[in-house]
């Protein structure tokens, strides 16, 4: 990652600056976030959780990107994830401000959440992304994970990817 920027757990008091991210994400091309999907309250509860991490840029203390470990049993549920791999965290929610992205920040990001995950025992890590999004799928193809197969959740087809930790 750059000397100037940071990865570290999100701060509630940081909690506008966040979903500000979400909001602004919402009019990429193939991003499935609505005003319903990611709400202030998800994005609040990740944070209290302590499974909420962003990038800041040092210069000027802004957060441009963010990253969470959701906690969502019906993904959990699904068929596609490896046995071997559990207990594996999901990867949900990474969002790059727009004018950093194509720098190489999701996979500061992953990489950040996985060393968290790994720090916790757990053996895999997962994520869902829609097959719409051609930035997502770009940037965590450079992440080795493999792709299970698709399912249809929460009224979207999602392609599920997977690795150790």
């Amino acid at each position: 990652m750059k000397e100037n920027l940071i990865f570290k757990a999100g701060d509630i008091n940081r909690l506008e600056d966040v979903f500000k991210l979400y909001v602004d994400a919402r009019k990429t091309k193939g991003c499935t976030w609505t005003e319903e999907y990611p709400t202030k309250e998800i994005i609040k509860n990740d944070i209290l959780r302590g499974d909420s991490f962003v990038i800041v840029n040092k210069k000027n203390n802004e957060i441009i990107a963010a990253i969470s470990i959701d906690d969502d049993k019906l993904v959990e549920e699904q068929k596609c994830w490896s046995k071997e791999l559990k207990p594996a965290g999901e990867l949900a929610r990474l969002v790059i401000a727009e004018e950093y992205r194509g720098n190489g920040l999701a996979g500061n990001l992953i990489q950040g959440a996985m060393e968290n995950l790994q720090k916790r025992k757990y053996k895999g890590v997962h994520y869902l992304v829609s097959p719409n999004n051609a930035n997502a799928l770009r940037a965590y193809k450079k992440m080795e994970f493999n792709d299970c197969g698709r399912i249809f959740l929460y009224d979207h087809e999602w392609i599920c990817y997977e690795r150790g930790i």
